[in-house]
């Protein structure tokens, strides 16, 4: 089942639109689904920020579907500044809330997760699973913005970050 659908999409199909065809079921091949937003990279370690928001339109075919089942956000290549070795970071990501800033806490519930943790002078690729009754009452139909925020002092880069969303096929 794998190869035909390889032959298909790569016969049918154009740049991510073969990736996305990929991870959904076209005829039952797959018990789940996978939507994988992809956000652009932000900064680098000459020009990190305090304040990162941007959007992505998920596919038809996941918005208002009653068999969402999980989401995974996750960071590729997390870098801090403003923090010493030995010290905790805290980046928190907001779904749909353009407006929150540095005071805007954790419980807030429009925040996805949060991600806490001892920084060594390196990047790191935190992944947190979203509680599923959050990530479910935040997406509508429409684009699906991501707001990134740090503590006060805290600037932050990444090459990519992910909103992975799972549903049943």
């Amino acid at each position: 089942a794998a190869l035909t659908k390889l032959y298909w999409t790569l016969g049918t199909k154009i740049g991510e639109q073969r990736v996305s065809q990929m991870q959904v079921s076209q005829r039952g091949e797959q018990s789940e689904n996978l939507f994988d937003l992809r956000y652009p990279a932000c900064g680098n370690s000459d020009e990190p920020t305090d304040r990162y928001d941007e959007y992505v339109i998920p596919d038809r075919r996941f918005t208002n579907d009653d068999r969402f089942s999980r989401a995974v956000v996750r960071f590729q290549n997390l870098g801090v500044t403003g923090v010493k070795k030995g010290e905790k970071a805290n980046i928190r990501i907001f779904i749909n809330k353009i407006n929150a800033n540095v005071e805007t806490l954790s419980d807030d519930d429009k925040c996805i997760a949060s991600f806490s943790f001892i920084y060594y002078g390196e990047t790191t690729n935190p992944v947190r699973e979203i509680e599923r009754s959050i990530a479910h009452s935040n997406l509508d139909a429409g684009e699906v913005t991501l707001s990134v925020r740090s503590d006060k002092g805290v600037k932050f880069w990444f090459e990519g970050l992910y909103l992975a969303l799972f549903a049943k096929a």
